[in-house]
């Protein structure tokens, strides 16, 4: 039965159903609770579809956490790929895909690397990150030498994008933390029942993230010093590139940032001319010029997902960031010559937000109308039910139709079981799994299964 709904929210005939157990979808993030949650465990593990074996059916991967420290993990919890077995169910398949992806991760992004017409896997996680190779026989091999593991710090989201228009795909690496600050630490809270919450991110210093550009034979160079990135530390949870400029390059870097500004990067030629083909980029960082890095108010916000799509049906890239509970969700449309509006009231999106704490979300047409609609995911990052300030830990999915032109409704209540039920939220991917022309999606949780 559905729940009863808000007053801003709208009756629809979009049905989600959650797969059952008998599908063979069975993943759980496994976090090192002990006795109490620490900032490494809140951020939660990403979602990828990707048909590593050309089927024409969309496979699942899923990061995974570790027991703590890192450096002594036993290797119980591996990440997990799971094949598509005709829309219909699907089987583990990391051990004899020869994909073993330990450690503690967190995102993970999909692309051709290697222009062999078959998908590899870029995983970011505390510690180094992880190139997975498709050898193209079922099978992936780690690219343990080819300079893509980064620096070492913790890596929360990955674009792989052709930022120099060489034909090849680099990477740009979203870090959180500097692998030798301490996240494991935790902050004295009289109002805690351990005596202690997980520490806020203001008191963890940023670190900058990393561009690393692909030589077009396996190997990658760290352009990072000479994009600029040094002098731009952040606390960064997610990355997209997109064509947000009139030429509709995907050339455009867009940084969504913990309680600091967000970024957006433009890049460059490091001698001032063109960035085509060139292994030395610079980026010019112009997010507050383009009205994108804070919202309408002047404030920077705790933003945590980061979606892109026409939401309004102009021809122009929008961005939709997704924030801690009491900041409102915020689309930015794009009004041309990278100038941005923050429509988060005009939208109806940011007040329908407010009281929930969203992570994963995308801007995708669930109800094949021609308009991209809104699917949010939500949960607290730690259980505070019994402090002196209460908040839910657990919250409701939202689903949002849009009516025409970013005008946007909450038809969340009346979507099936899964949007009235209340959820610990962290990923989202979306993709036809079935084959049957409408959109499913795939989210991971905290302390429940996916």
């Amino acid at each position: 039965m559905d729940a009863p709904r808000g007053p801003d929210e709208a009756v629809s005939d979009i049905r989600f159903r959650r797969a059952p157990r008998t599908s063979g979808f069975d993943f759980e993030r496994f976090d090192d609770i002990s006795p109490q949650r620490r900032i490494l465990e809140t951020n939660g593990g990403g979602v990828g579809l990707i048909d590593f074996d050309r089927d024409g059916w969309l496979d699942l991967f899923l990061t995974n956490g570790c027991r703590l420290p890192v450096r002594v993990d036993d290797g119980s919890t591996p990440s997990e790929l799971y094949r598509n077995r005709v829309g219909t169910s699907f089987q583990r398949c990391s051990v004899a895909a020869r994909m073993i992806q330990t450690g503690l991760c967190n995102g993970c992004a999909i692309g051709d690397v290697n222009s062999d017409g078959f998908d590899d896997l870029y995983v970011s996680a505390y510690g180094p990150n992880t190139l997975w190779i498709n050898q193209g026989d079922g099978t992936f091999a780690p690219s343990l030498d080819s300079g893509a593991s980064g620096r070492g710090h913790w890596s929360t989201s990955i674009a792989l994008a052709d930022l120099n228009r060489d034909g090849h795909l680099d990477l740009y690496v979203v870090n959180y933390l500097a692998e030798s600050d301490d996240p494991s630490r935790l902050c004295p809270a009289p109002d805690a029942p351990t005596g202690y919450w997980t520490c806020a991110p203001p008191v963890f210093d940023g670190v900058p993230d990393e561009l690393l550009l692909s030589d077009g034979a396996g190997r990658y160079v760290d352009a990072s010093q000479a994009a600029g990135l040094h002098a731009l530390p952040g606390k960064g949870l997610g990355v997209v590139v997109a064509g947000l400029d009139s030429d509709g390059a995907a050339g455009a870097i867009y940084v969504a940032n913990d309680g600091q500004p967000n970024y957006l990067l433009i890049p460059r030629a490091a001698d001032g001319g063109s960035a085509e083909s060139s292994m030395s980029i610079a980026c010019d960082e112009i997010g507050l010029l383009a009205g994108i890095a804070v919202n309408a108010l002047g404030l920077a916000e705790a933003s945590m997902g980061v979606a892109a799509g026409d939401a309004d049906g102009d021809g122009r890239i929008d961005l939709l960031l997704t924030h801690f509970s009491q900041e409102m969700n915020t689309l930015y449309l794009n009004r041309g010559s990278l100038q941005f509006e923050d429509a988060a009231r005009s939208s109806r999106l940011g007040p329908a937000s407010l009281d929930r704490l969203a992570w994963g979300t995308e801007l995708v047409d669930v109800d094949n109308d021609g308009w991209l609609d809104l699917l949010t995911i939500n949960g607290h990052v730690e259980d505070r039910t019994t402090a002196t300030d209460p908040e839910p830990y657990a919250m409701r999915p939202q689903l949002f139709l849009n009516q025409g032109e970013a005008r946007f409704m909450d038809v969340s209540s009346t979507c099936g079981e899964y949007f009235n039920s209340e959820w610990v939220g962290r990923g989202l991917a979306t993709g036809d799994l079935n084959r049957d022309g409408l959109v499913d999606a795939v989210v991971s949780h905290q302390r429940s299964p996916s």
